[in-house]
């Protein structure tokens, strides 16, 4: 079903859908499918917002570099979470209000003795490992154009990252803290094989905030404007409060 999903949405953007169709990928607590139901504290924000905008909305799991193609493209009309950057600028209406914010941390294996004190430039010597088209912040990101000899790897899953920081492919993943530790202890829970023991460094390397962002070749009439009317009245409210807090625990 997801399959004939993505492909009428790449052949057909703008006819297929009578709703908004908006992606995320896969990242807990925020946004994720369990049982292909869309669940996370972003999914359950965005819904209720859309529920007030009177507004039919579609959400579908998708790759990150595959959202964001559709995004430029036209393919959905919105992704949600992303950070700000002067390129995605150019091809998406950021909301003007804040959806989540994200800390950036470091994460070793168990037994490394590597040390973070805040200055990145102390690790430039050693091999990130983060997640294809992903942006860490504005911290990490200049650290990372700057340092062309850093040797940053990327790969589409966290899976992907556990596996190459067991096989010593990279020393140090680079991931939003809440969501790197859900997800580790996710695979904890299936049993997967050959996962590596891991500690997260301190401090954080930035608390980043995590926008919706819609389409400028989407047919849609005010969606930003609109959704920002209706979270902002959900903050005013105390709504946006309490769905963040029974996430809390998760």
């Amino acid at each position: 079903m997801l399959r004939l999903c993505v492909l009428l949405i790449l052949f057909f953007p703008h006819a297929v859908w009578a709703e908004t169709v908006l992606a995320f990928t896969r990242l807990a607590p925020y946004h994720y499918n369990e049982n292909d139901t869309p669940r996370g504290i972003s999914v359950a924000l965005v819904e209720e917002a859309f529920r007030r905008m009177d507004e039919p909305v579609k959400l579908i799991e998708l790759s990150w570099s595959r959202a964001l193609r559709y995004l430029e493209n036209g393919g959905v009309d919105g992704v949600f979470e992303l950070l700000k950057t002067p390129v995605r600028e150019t091809y998406a209406d950021y909301s003007s209000l804040v959806l989540m914010m994200e800390n950036v941390s470091l994460f070793v294996p168990e037994n490394s003795a590597v040390q973070f004190d805040g200055d990145l430039q102390q690790l430039a010597h050693l091999r990130f490992g983060g997640l294809q088209d992903f942006s860490y912040g504005e911290k990490f990101d200049a650290f990372r154009s700057t340092e062309l000899n850093t040797e940053f790897i990327t790969a589409v899953s966290l899976n992907d990252l556990f596996l190459r920081l067991i096989n010593d492919n990279i020393d140090i993943i680079i991931g939003d803290q809440r969501g790197v530790l859900l997800e580790y202890r996710r695979l904890q829970g299936l049993k997967v094989r050959s996962l590596p023991q891991i500690k997260r460094l301190q401090p954080n390397v930035e608390e980043t905030p995590s926008y919706i962002a819609f389409s400028k070749k989407s047919q849609r009439a005010n969606l930003r404007e609109r959704f920002d009317q209706a979270l902002a009245n959900m903050i005013a409210e105390g709504v946006y409060s309490k769905i963040v807090e029974n996430w809390a625990n998760y």
